[in-house]
């Protein structure tokens, strides 16, 4: 049994030795190329492009975070011209807003246009984000933007007089 073993080592260990020189040459010769093609920007140009590189990396990385936070707050003032709440009750719906976009496929600015529109409507504050949802629900069930499901949802609440928990049934 152990001849066996160690002739078989043996057969595996020289059956892969042939094909990885052959890949470590094919490798070797890609990275002499590679040198070769960039060689002419080691210089000052190659400097200035890889520093150009850089700064796009980093203007971009940062107006994708700070953006997205400013765009945020654009869409967040819209709710508070429509709807009437205190300081804390705005502090607990962008927190609300916030967890919605982990939960439901849509950004945090798609839900406080959402809840937007909902104030717009008239829907009271307690049940923005019950509204929000059914909302969002809906947009993705119909292939409808949320913008659009919850503008029909709220002309349908208001011209039925109906309130969220009826619209939503």
């Amino acid at each position: 049994m152990a001849t066996l073993s160690s002739q078989l080592k043996l057969t595996v260990l020289d059956g892969v030795t042939g094909p990885m020189r052959r890949i470590n040459g094919v490798l070797n010769g890609f990275q002499r190329q590679q040198t070769a093609a960039l060689a002419p920007f080691r210089g000052v140009a190659g400097q200035l492009l890889a520093f150009g590189g850089a700064y796009l990396g980093v203007t971009k990385g940062i107006s994708s975070t700070v953006g997205a936070a400013i765009e945020f707050e654009s869409a967040f003032a819209d709710v508070k011209k429509v709807v009437n709440a205190s300081d804390e009750q705005f502090a607990n719906m962008s927190r609300t807003i916030k967890a919605m976009s982990r939960e439901l496929p849509m950004t945090s600015v798609e839900i406080a246009q959402l809840f937007a529109a909902a104030g717009e409507s008239g829907v009271a504050t307690s049940d923005l984000k019950a509204f929000a949802e059914m909302a969002a629900r809906v947009g993705i069930a119909f292939d409808m933007s949320a913008g659009e499901a919850g503008e029909s949802l709220a002309k349908l609440k208001t011209q039925l007089g109906l309130n969220v928990s009826e619209v939503g049934d």
